[in-house]
């Protein structure tokens, strides 16, 4: 017969992230190598910053999310159209430019945090999560009786990721991949699940304070991933 499992979906916060890294990566080693004329990455960094927006656009859950992606968006923009135009824009003067331009970004975001506050998302029965939090924060609540996990990522921002009232079958195990980078978050799970936690910490802390009851069949959430200069929490 044959697996009729969920397949594992497409596009995720890890996948699009690790795929930033990878691009930047090798951008770096071909310029140390010489391969690439040396004022590409003096062009193109502020790039990064686009592709970060765009993350925070596709993944973020609230306005306030998708406001500062939009800013990260077009602060990177106007960088990269600035270090390529230097007729327009003599390259001593991009910083001159490019501070405004964050100033302007920072202070819509300021008014937006304003005008439209952080609300929780409501419950949600999918049975798989995705999170990425960057200079924001996300709370999100699960109901699903057939959890099977998710990606959880946070870069200077931080989630609370509620499933008391979510459930693995009976015998069953769900993975929850994390990945913090000076932010974290805490996960809210059942008396009546065992977590395993292998995460791995630098300069940063994982703390599991569960309580599993022991009159009910073995339902199991792994969490594993990395913890750089940020903390994770898991507590009932």
């Amino acid at each position: 017969m044959a697996d009729e499992s969920p397949q594992r979906p497409a596009i995720t916060p890890h996948l699009v992230f690790g795929l930033l890294l990878i691009v930047a990566g090798i951008l770096v080693l071909l310029d140390r190598m010489d391969v690439m004329h040396s004022g590409f990455l003096a062009s193109w960094w502020p790039a990064g910053l686009a592709g970060i927006g765009l993350l925070q656009l596709i993944f973020g859950d609230n306005p306030l999310a998708k406001v500062l992606g939009c800013c990260l968006v077009l602060l990177g923009g106007a960088l990269v159209f600035a270090n390529l135009n230097p007729d327009l824009l003599r390259s001593d003067d991009v910083w001159s430019y490019a501070w405004p331009v964050a100033l302007l970004a920072f202070g819509v975001f300021l008014v937006m945090r304003t005008f439209v506050p952080d609300r929780p998302r409501p419950a949600d029965s999918k049975s798989r999560v995705n999170i990425f939090t960057f200079w924001s924060g996300q709370d999100r609540t699960l109901s699903s009786q057939s959890f099977e996990g998710g990606e959880l990522t946070s870069i200077m921002g931080g989630y609370d990721l509620d499933l008391r009232e979510a459930d693995i079958p009976a015998g069953g195990e769900a993975v929850l991949e994390v990945f913090s980078l000076m932010g974290g978050g805490s996960i809210r799970v059942p008396e009546a699940w065992t977590v395993d936690s292998e995460v791995t910490p630098f300069m940063g802390g994982v703390s599991v304070k569960t309580h599993t009851r022991t009159d009910t069949p073995i339902k199991r959430l792994r969490i594993k991933g990395l913890a750089l200069m940020g903390g994770i929490e898991v507590r009932n």
